[in-house]
C-alpha cells in the first residue's frame, strides 16, 4: 500500500533536485548557461567572452553623442535614439557612373589583351557601348550640371564610345592600343573625381554644421567612426575631412575607421571594442594601445627569431 506523506515526501524532493540543478545549469549575470557536456575549458572561455560582451555594451553605453559615417549617410546616435540623414548629392554618383566607364572597358580587356575577340566579347562591347551611349544621350537636363561638366563627361563618353567601335572592328585590343586609352582618359577621370570630391565634401560639410549648431557644447565629446573598405582607406574623403572638423588630436581617441565594416551597427560594435580594450590595456599594461596589436606578438617575434635564425 502507498504511503502517501511519504510519496508527498519524494515529490518535494525531487523537485528541490530539479530546481537546484536548474539554478546550476543558468550562468550567473543572464548568462547563457553551459551546455551539457561542453569541454571545462570551453565553458570557462564561453564566460570571459560573455564578460566581455557586457563591457563593451557598458563602454557604449556612456558615449554620447556617437556619429556613424556610412558611405553616403551619417547616423546621430543620441540618447539612445538613432538619426539618419543622406549627405552625398545624386550628382556625385552621376559624376562617378560615368567616370566608371574607363575602369569598367579596362578590366573587362585587360584578360583578354593580344588574343581574338570571342563572340560572347563581342556581345559585350556591343551591349556595353549601347549602355554608354544611352548614359551620355541621358546627361541633358540633369539639375546641377555645369557647361563645363557636361563637356567633361561628354568626352569621356565620346572618346570610349570611339575606342569601343575600333577594337569591335578589329575584334581584339593589343596592350599598347589599351594603355594607350587609359592614358588618354587619365586627366578626364581625376577632373570628374575632383568635382565628385567637391559634391560630397559640400554636402558632408553642410550637415555636418547643422548637427555641430544642434550639438552645441556636446560636439566636444563626439566620437566618429567612419565605415569603410581596405582599399580607399588612405585619404578616404569622409575621414579627412572629420579629422579637419575635429582637429588631427582626434585620431585614435574620438575619431576611429572602420576597415572592412559596412553597417551601422558593425561600426557601433567595434568602437565599443576599442574602448574595451583600451581599458583593459591600461590596467595591465599601461599602454592604451598595447591591445590594438596581437597579444602574442612580442613571443612570437621572439620564437620566430629562434626558428629563423638571423645571419
Amino acid at each position: 500500500m502507498i504511503n502517501v506523506p511519504t510519496l508527498r515526501r519524494g515529490i518535494a524532493a525531487a523537485a528541490l533536485v530539479l530546481s537546484l540543478a536548474a539554478c546550476a545549469a543558468t550562468a550567473p549575470n543572464g548568462a547563457a548557461p553551459t551546455a551539457p557536456g561542453k569541454d571545462a575549458l570551453v565553458a570557462l572561455n564561453d564566460q570571459f567572452r560573455a564578460a566581455y560582451r557586457e563591457t563593451r555594451a557598458w563602454r557604449l553605453s556612456r558615449l554620447d553623442p556617437v556619429i556613424i559615417v556610412q558611405f553616403d549617410d551619417l547616423h546621430l546616435i543620441r540618447a539612445g535614439q538613432t538619426r539618419t540623414e543622406t549627405f552625398t548629392p545624386p550628382i556625385y554618383h552621376q559624376y562617378k557612373a560615368i567616370a566608371h566607364i574607363p575602369l569598367a572597358l579596362y578590366v573587362k580587356l585587360a584578360p583578354r589583351v593580344g588574343r581574338p575577340f570571342d563572340k560572347p566579347m563581342l556581345d559585350w562591347l556591343t551591349a556595353y557601348m549601347k549602355h554608354v551611349q544611352a548614359a551620355g544621350a541621358s546627361l541633358d537636363g540633369r539639375p546641377g550640371w555645369t557647361a563645363e561638366q557636361l563637356r567633361l563627361h561628354r568626352k569621356i563618353v565620346a572618346d570610349s564610345v570611339a575606342f569601343i567601335e575600333k577594337i569591335g572592328g578589329a575584334e581584339q585590343v593589343a596592350d599598347e592600343q589599351l594603355t594607350a586609352y587609359t592614358r588618354a582618359m587619365r586627366p578626364l577621370v581625376l577632373a570628374s573625381a575632383d568635382a565628385a570630391a567637391r559634391a560630397q565634401l559640400d554636402g558632408l560639410h553642410a550637415l555636418v554644421n547643422k548637427w555641430r549648431a544642434e550639438l552645441g557644447p556636446h560636439w566636444g565629446h563626439v566620437n566618429v567612426v567612419v565605415l569603410g573598405p581596405k582599399q580607399p582607406r588612405p585619404g578616404n574623403v569622409q575621414y579627412e575631412y572629420f579629422v579637419r572638423a575635429m582637429g588631427r588630436a582626434a585620431v585614435g581617441k574620438r575619431l576611429w575607421y572602420a576597415e572592412g565594416v559596412f553597417d551601422k551597427d558593425g561600426g557601433a560594435n567595434l568602437l565599443g571594442t576599442l574602448l574595451a580594450d583600451r581599458g583593459a590595456s591600461i590596467a595591465f599594461f599601461g599602454d592604451p594601445v598595447r591591445l590594438e596589436r596581437d597579444l602574442l606578438a612580442d613571443a612570437a617575434q621572439r620564437h620566430l627569431d629562434r626558428l629563423f635564425p638571423r645571419r
